[in-house]
C-alpha cells in the first residue's frame, strides 16, 4: 500500500482579514477538507467559525497576539467558538486545526482580525461644517480625522482630544469622515467611518427679472432672469406666480432660467413673481408687471374689387383691448381706424396697380394682389 501525503496551501484576502489554510490529506483514507475559517469581532472578543470535517473528531483553537496567547479544543460536534476577554483595538491572529482521533491534523486555517474599539463617532452636521466627537481608544496617543470629498482626502491630527470641528465644507454634500486612533506605531486597526450630509443653505433671489409678452401669442407671457450663485451642491427650485386680481396660479421647478406662462388673457396685465428655494424656506420675490399681447384681427381679405376702389374686411379679435384701434397702410398712406371698424373702403385707387394693405393691432398681417 502507498500512502501519499498531499499538501495545498489557500490564500484569500478580505478587508483587512488575510486568511491561510494548510490540509494534509491521505490518499484513500479522507476527503479534501477545508475549514473554510472566519472570523467576526466585538469590542472585547473574536468569534471563530468553520465548516465540518466529516472525519474530525475534535478542534483546536489558539490565538495570538503581540503580548497575549491562548489555546483550548472542543468536540467534533462544534464548529464555532468565542474567544473572550481580549484587549480592544488588537489584532489576534487565530489558527483552528481538525483532528481526527489519533490527533493527526486533517486540516487547518489560520486567519486575522481586531478587535472592535468603543468610540461611538458622532456626527453633527451644519451647512458648512460638521462636527466630529468619538470616545478615547485605548493605547491611541492621537487621531487622524480625514474626511472625502473635499480638497481629495484631508487629514488634520489630532492630539489628546476627542473631537473636531470640520469647516469651510459645501452645504447640501455627503461627506465621509474617518477617525483614525494612532500610536508610536502607526494607526491602530479600528479605524471608524460615518457619512453625513451637510445642510441646505438659503438660496438668493433671482437677478435681472424679465417678463415679456409674446410677439405672436396674445396669451403667452416669457418670464427670464439670471439664476442666484447656487449654495455648494444644493438643488435650486424656482417659484413662478402670475397673480390677476384674487387669483394667483403657481409652478415650481428646478435648475431652471425662465418660464413661459401659457393661458393667459390677452391684453391683460399680470403680476409675475419669481422666487427660489433649496429647503422649505423661499428667497425674497422678484416682481415685475407685464401685460400680454393684442390678439391680431384675422381673415382680412377684400370684396368689390373696381379700377379705383376697394372694400376690405376682416374679423375682429375675440377680446378687444379698451383703448386699441387699427392701422392701415398701403404706399406712402397710413390711416387709424377705431376697433369697432370690421371693413373699410379704400378709394382713389389707379387702375391697373399692384396695392398691398397691411392692418395692424399688435403684429402685422398682409394681403396683397
Amino acid at each position: 500500500m502507498i500512502i501519499l501525503a498531499l499538501w495545498s496551501v489557500l490564500l484569500l484576502t478580505a478587508a483587512s482579514t488575510l486568511t491561510t489554510a494548510q490540509v494534509e490529506l491521505q490518499d484513500g483514507d479522507y476527503e479534501e477538507a477545508f475549514l473554510d475559517l472566519s472570523l467576526s469581532s466585538t469590542v472585547d472578543s473574536i468569534t471563530a467559525n468553520w465548516q465540518d470535517v466529516s472525519e474530525a473528531t475534535n478542534y483546536t483553537i489558539s490565538w495570538t497576539s503581540q503580548d497575549i496567547e491562548g489555546d483550548d479544543s472542543v468536540d467534533g460536534s462544534r464548529i464555532t467558538y468565542q474567544i473572550t476577554d481580549l484587549d480592544q483595538c488588537t489584532v489576534y491572529t487565530v489558527t483552528v486545526e481538525a483532528l481526527n482521533e489519533t490527533d493527526k491534523v486533517l486540516s487547518s486555517a489560520t486567519s486575522a482580525k481586531a478587535t472592535k474599539a468603543p468610540m461611538e463617532l458622532s456626527l453633527s452636521e451644519g451647512s458648512r461644517d460638521i462636527k466630529v466627537t468619538w470616545k478615547a481608544v485605548m493605547n491611541a496617543t492621537s487621531y487622524n480625522v480625514s474626511w472625502i470629498p473635499e480638497d481629495d482626502n484631508r487629514t488634520f491630527v489630532v492630539l489628546e482630544d476627542t473631537s473636531y470641528h470640520i469647516t469651510e465644507l459645501l452645504p447640501c454634500t455627503t461627506y465621509a469622515v474617518t477617525v483614525q486612533p494612532m500610536n508610536d506605531t502607526g494607526g491602530l486597526p479600528c479605524a471608524e467611518t460615518k457619512k453625513r450630509n451637510t445642510k441646505a443653505e438659503d438660496s438668493s433671489a433671482v437677478i435681472d427679472l424679465m417678463v415679456d409678452a409674446d410677439t405672436t401669442q396674445s396669451t403667452v407671457l416669457h418670464v427670464s432672469w439670471t439664476p442666484p450663485q447656487k449654495p455648494g451642491n444644493c438643488r435650486v427650485y424656482y417659484k413662478i406666480s402670475w397673480i390677476l386680481g384674487n387669483n394667483t396660479q403657481s409652478v415650481e421647478q428646478r435648475d431652471i432660467d425662465h418660464y413661459n406662462i401659457t393661458g393667459l388673457k390677452p391684453c391683460t396685465t399680470y403680476e409675475v413673481e419669481v422666487e427660489t428655494r433649496t429647503s422649505d424656506k423661499y428667497s425674497v420675490k422678484s416682481r415685475q408687471n407685464a401685460t400680454t399681447g393684442i390678439e391680431s384681427a384675422t381673415s382680412f381679405t377684400y370684396k368689390d374689387l373696381k379700377s379705383k376702389k376697394v372694400t376690405l374686411t376682416w374679423t375682429p379679435p375675440s377680446v378687444v383691448c379698451s383703448g386699441s384701434s387699427y392701422q392701415l397702410s398701403y404706399d406712402d398712406m397710413v390711416m387709424t381706424l377705431h376697433s369697432d371698424v370690421q371693413e373699410y373702403q379704400v378709394k382713389s385707387l389707379k387702375a391697373r396697380t399692384s396695392y398691398t394693405f397691411n392692418l395692424k393691432i399688435k403684429r402685422q398681417q398682409t394681403w396683397a394682389w
